[in-house]
């Protein structure tokens, strides 16, 4: 997807046709996890330079420019990690950051050998002005659970659908001494149907439309509940149930820049239990949250 910055549309279009390729594929399949370390032009601007590669010109806004258009092109992976310079003294702390979001998609406990840092967090939004919505991509996205023999193991599986094309992938997520250890594997739509039959009946599947967008250097994904589960609706606001999240690096305490196209209205702190009720036991996403007014500031 990264040539795709640096020409026009339709010249990108014809060179997928001629190699047949589909964006789609191109951008959800190929890649479990796409890793974006930006520009040393953009916060680290001392270390910028041109002597490491004689085939580059740009001076330190052009290189901010192009870096903030390759990172767009990738808008809408599902695992998508944007590395900033952020708290970085020297190259090597960027590379452990980087380490850090691989080990973490792929369930590999890093212990304490690097940064722990990066967090979800989650806001609760009342309303969004579409009018001043930023360029995003738009997924209908669909969670079951299944049936599982261990108390401390639990799985779902994810349909993700754009324009009639879709992913899916299985998720499963297991205790290790007190944090839980999640490893993700795309699935074909023959695999997909099989686990299907593994439905745990008990919980209710979660119907959600996603919307991937960049404000900054910080990749949001807003999700808008197509239905509400029972057990959220006291969570709802004019009968909408809008989640805003993004990982982050900044610590606690800092601010993180939220759209202000949205109204939000209140910070959502994840617990550690969920919501509670057998019909919305969402165990990876929506859990127990203690809220907060304090919708700019992480705390």
């Amino acid at each position: 997807m990264d040539p795709s910055a640096y020409i026009d549309r339709e010249s990108w279009l014809r060179i997928l046709s001629e190699i047949n390729v589909e964006e789609f594929d191109l951008l959800n399949k190929r890649y479990d996890q796409v890793v974006h370390m930006v520009t040393a032009a953009d916060g680290a601007e001392l270390y910028y330079t041109l002597d490491n590669n004689t085939s580059r010109k740009e001076d330190l806004q052009a290189a901010r420019e192009m870096d903030q258009k390759t990172r767009k092109v990738w808008l809408g992976h599902p695992y998508f990690d944007i590395i900033d310079n952020t708290e970085c003294i020297k190259f090597e702390d960027k590379v452990l950051k980087v380490i850090q979001v691989v080990c973490d998609r792929t369930g590999i406990d890093s212990q304490d050998r690097l940064s722990k840092n990066s967090r979800k967090r989650k806001w609760l939004v009342r309303s969004i002005d579409d009018s001043r919505f930023v360029k995003y991509e738009q997924f209908n996205i669909k969670h079951e659970y299944l049936l599982s023999y261990e108390p401390e193991s639990q799985i779902r599986i994810r349909s993700r659908e754009q324009n009639g094309r879709s992913t899916y992938t299985v998720t499963k997520r297991d205790l290790h001494g007190e944090e839980y250890v999640e490893t993700r594997t795309q699935i074909t739509f023959r695999e997909y149907t099989c686990y299907q039959k593994m439905r745990d009946k008990s919980r209710a599947p979660l119907h959600k439309q996603r919307r991937c967008f960049m404000i900054e250097n910080q990749y949001f994904n807003l999700d808008i509940y197509t239905v509400v589960p029972p057990s959220a609706i006291s969570l709802q606001l004019d009968n909408r149930l809008i989640f805003l999240e993004t990982y982050t690096t900044i610590p606690v305490g800092g601010r993180v820049p939220l759209p202000d196209f949205l109204e939000i209205t209140k910070v959502l702190y994840v617990g550690i239990l969920c919501f509670g009720s057998p019909l919305f036991l969402e165990y990876y996403e929506l859990r127990v949250f203690h809220c907060s007014n304090k919708y700019d500031t992480l705390q």
